[in-house]
């Protein structure tokens, strides 16, 4: 297996984790409220951490190297990985205080929600701009990878 397979195989976890999380965040503070859908979406959340730290190692350090197009469509792909980042960092952080406080408040549960939503729309974004660099700009590809 070739090193910079690792990427693509680890990043599809982060993507699909932080969606399917975001998703059950949803039903949970919209439409039923179910203990089960709390907890779930957490265990998710945390396992969506370790699976975005992976996504950006593997990205880092066992990614192929683009000139030309490839490599402003790669600095873009980078830098929404770093907003991704931060974004569900903050959002977490959120989360903790949340569970932390343990109370409901709606400022802070809607402030979360948004910050998922946000998260959700850069990894969907990040994974765009991966997707393009895998299938449409293989001739920018450095010679011998």
């Amino acid at each position: 297996m070739n090193s910079v397979t690792f990427h693509p195989m680890v990043v599809h976890f982060s993507v699909a984790l932080v969606i399917v999380g975001f998703v059950i965040d949803f039903f949970y503070i919209f439409v039923a409220r179910k203990d089960w859908r709390k907890t779930s979406s957490l265990f998710l959340m945390i396992l969506a951490l370790l699976a975005v730290f992976f996504s950006w190692f593997t990205g880092e350090y066992y990614s192929r190297s683009y000139d030309g197009v490839g490599r402003d469509v790669k600095d873009e792909h980078e830098l929404f990985s770093w907003i991704t980042i931060y974004i569900f960092g903050a959002a977490t952080a959120v989360r903790f205080v949340a569970i932390y406080l343990k109370k409901d408040f709606a400022l802070l549960k809607y402030f979360y929600f948004a910050l998922m939503l946000a998260a959700v729309i850069a990894i969907g974004y990040c994974g765009y701009l991966g997707g393009n660099l895998v299938y449409e700009l293989q001739h920018d590809l450095r010679p011998g990878q």
